[in-house]
Parts: structure tokens; sequence; C-alpha cells
């Protein structure tokens, strides 16, 4: 009887640590891709002070010249000419998520963030040579800015696309 006793209380062990560990796994699991997510809503004070200053650099110098640091080296010349077109709108959506927590209504303009894989610009970053693990896609209406943490470097633009058309 103790025999029976003790292998139905190992048995019993052993099902609730597959059990736990399986449970533990899936949470870590949902905590890693949860970790990017927060990443890319963390980058929106950097994105939203790097915006900042292209527009106050365009306000002297509506080439678009001076926006340069703030866009990757290989991606600035093809944005040269749209990054003066960032508006007080544009900054308003980028520092507003459309996605509040608490069930309250997003303040408007906002913008959604996903990682670049997931929003189908791994590509943008391959082809100015960034892992595009460390890149972020902002939209909002028919604008997409695309950034990436770049080491040693902070977070750069590598492609921004109508950032006027923020709803």
């Amino acid at each position: 009887m103790w025999v029976g006793i003790g292998v139905g209380c190992l048995l019993l062990c052993v099902i609730a640590c597959v059990g736990s560990w399986y449970w533990c796994k899936s949470k870590a699991e949902g905590f890693v891709e949860g970790a990017g997510e927060m990443v890319g809503e963390l980058n929106r004070i950097s994105l939203s002070m790097s915006l900042s200053a292209v527009k106050l650099s365009c306000a002297g110098d509506p080439s678009g010249a001076g926006a340069a640091a703030h866009f990757h080296q290989s991606a600035f010349t093809a944005y040269q000419g749209v990054a003066c077109q960032v508006t007080d709108q544009t900054l308003a959506a980028i520092r507003n998520t459309c996605t509040p927590g608490g069930g309250a209504a997003p303040q408007t303009p906002c913008s959604n963030v996903t990682s670049a894989t997931a929003a189908g610009d791994a590509g943008r970053a391959a082809g100015v040579g960034v892992d595009a693990s460390s890149c972020f896609s902002y939209t909002s209406g028919t604008m997409r800015i695309v950034a990436c943490n770049l080491e040693g470097q902070g977070l750069k633009i590598i492609h921004l696309e109508n950032p006027g058309g923020v709803q």
C-alpha cells in the first residue's frame, strides 16, 4: 500500500513539474515578444526628439541638409527631400500610441509601432546593411517611418514616407 501511495505521489510530482515547465515556457516566450514591443514604444521618445530636430533644422534650411544626423548615412540622400515635410501633426502621431492601456480612447493623431520584420520592412533594413531585429516601423494613416537602434549611433531613420499623412 505504501509503495502505491509513493508511486502515485511521484507521478503527481512529475505531472506537476512538466505542466509548470510548459506554463513557464509559454509565459517567457510571451515576455520576450512583449519586450520587443516595449522597446519600440520607448523608442517613440528618441524618434520624437529626432523628428523635432529635423523640423527645426528645416525651418532654417528648407533643403533638408541639416537633417542628415538623424538618418542612416546610406538612407539620407533618398529622404532629404521628404525630411522637411515633418509637421507638428507628425510629431504628435509619433508621441501618441493608438493602443493605450486601460481602455482609454487613443489621442489623435496617433501611430502604431511594430517590429520591422513583422511590418514587412526587413528588406529596408537589409538595404542599408542593418539588422532588422533592431528596427521598428511607425505607421499612421499613410505615414510610415522605419527607425533602427544602431550600436554607438543611437536611433536612426532608415525610411520616411509621407510624414504629413498622419491620422
